[in-house]
């Protein structure tokens, strides 16, 4: 190795040196500067996933803005289109009048049949009734495409409403609602809504005279659209216009989505806007969407918070580095007396063992790189197996909303995590490396 600088050469000699227990307390060191790099870029690049993934689910089904009435719902809304359009500064991809309320649905779900009576005679049909409070949206089949990814979304059937002149209430919906445990709906099946306000006039009703005469409207479902977001995979979509039939909001919309050409720029386009519009509107960004603010304000929270906790494993394997090369001073307090009796000057004493740090974190670093990619390689796997030892699911995306574990690897991610291990190494070898500087070449040799 005399091709290598003194410092280096005689750090590397020590590292590799097989006379001693030290390598063996190397190779610790080095797992252990490893399996910290490893754990620090499994963990922020699954948050990094979850939040990338998040925003993409956020914006293939929400808009980058959207604009409502603040006293009320929006009467004119071709002239409210035309105005958002012309706000100076803000580049406009597409707008889109929408219907948002909630309704309750119900279908009877056929469970078989009851047993064989003592007569011989077959058994009356099992069938339960569910219910669940779902959100509908009504959308304008020419714009909405402009504006989400929902007509790109569909798995099963097609995004058709039919026509309200023929009594055609048709709708497509989530796949949570195809779910045997939810409505066990296919295409072609059909499913009765309620309204609030009908709810109301039937409990009164009921009061009233014990009754129940109010009739719930029938939607036919004419296809399945998956977000693959959980929440989002339970909402009802029909037509604008039987979606205000319904609601009883007669040429009256409940919001305008907005899509820009730009959707970085949405800040800047929501403050442009809501200057131009006045203050009878409210223009909001899809962060302030009361479904995804607090996922997305925890993603981003949870991720910084993993960054904080989960560096304490660095400072640890750095403690670790400092232990080994502690040891290593110990160990060699006769070679560095030679060494400063024949001329090494306490700079180069101390370099040999920021260099042995700058080695172990080196290494370190390398190989948990490494790991850490081939563990985010086969995230799921791994995964299935855990849930096959265990014995069910572990990864349940009506927890965590989504199919699979995400993960999305960002560079200036890596060379941080990477930049920061090799550092607190380098500053793990200064205790040694100073110990090792101020040793007297009398005293280290005295007892040799």
């Amino acid at each position: 190795m005399s091709w290598l600088p003194f410092e280096l050469g005689l750090a590397a000699r020590y590292l590799i040196s097989k006379r001693t227990s030290v390598s063996f307390i190397t190779l610790i060191s080095v797992i252990g500067v490893m399996l910290g790099v490893a754990v620090l870029i499994v963990v922020i690049s699954v948050m990094a996933g979850f939040h990338h993934l998040l925003q993409e689910k956020l914006f293939g089904f929400y808009s980058d803005l959207t604009v409502e009435g603040r006293y009320s719902m929006i009467a004119d809304h071709e002239s409210l289109r035309k105005r958002v359009r012309q706000v100076d500064g803000v580049k406009v991809k597409g707008v889109s009048p929408v219907v948002v309320g909630r309704v309750m649905a119900q279908r009877t779900v056929a469970m078989g049949q009851s047993p064989v009576d003592a007569n011989g005679a077959m058994g009356e049909p099992l069938q339960d009734l569910r219910m669940d409070l779902v959100p509908l949206v009504g959308v304008d089949t020419n714009t909405i495409g402009e504006v989400s990814e929902i007509p790109r979304m569909m798995v099963a059937g097609k995004m058709e409403f039919g026509d309200l002149f023929l009594d055609e209430w048709f709708a497509v919906a989530g796949v949570n609602l195809a779910n045997p445990r939810h409505f066990a709906m296919d295409v072609g099946d059909k499913v009765s809504v309620y309204t609030t306000r009908q709810l109301k006039a039937m409990k009164a009703e009921r009061d009233a005279n014990g009754s129940l005469g109010i009739l719930p409207t029938d939607f036919e479902v004419r296809g399945f659209f998956d977000v693959e977001f959980h929440p989002f995979n339970s909402f009802v979509i029909c037509s604008m216009e039987a979606a205000q039939e319904l609601l009883e909001m007669e040429g009256r919309v409940s919001q305008l989505k907005v899509k820009l050409e730009n959707p970085d720029q949405a800040l800047t386009a929501q403050r442009l806007m809501g200057q131009a519009l006045g203050t009878n509107y409210i223009v909001k960004t899809w962060r302030d969407e009361p479904a995804t603010r607090h996922q997305v304000a925890a993603v981003e929270t949870e991720k910084q918070m993993m960054f904080f906790v989960l560096f304490f494993v660095m400072i640890v394997a750095a403690f670790g580095v400092t232990s080994s090369l502690i040891i290593f001073v110990t160990h060699k307090t006769r070679e560095i007396g030679l060494l400063k009796a024949l001329g090494a000057s306490n700079g180069q004493v101390a370099g040999i063992f920021l260099c042995q740090g700058l080695a172990i974190g080196g290494v370190g670093v390398t190989l948990g790189y490494g790991l850490g990619m081939l563990a985010l390689k086969y995230r799921n796997e791994f995964l299935k197996f855990i849930g096959w030892l265990k014995g069910g699911e572990v990864f349940q995306k009506e927890i965590y909303f989504f199919n699979e574990l995400p993960a999305l690897t960002r560079p200036e991610d890596i060379l941080f995590i990477c930049g920061c291990s090799l550092l607190a190494c380098v500053l793990a070898g200064l205790i040694p490396a100073w110990n090792a500087a101020r040793l007297r070449p009398v005293e280290a040799l005295r007892y040799e």
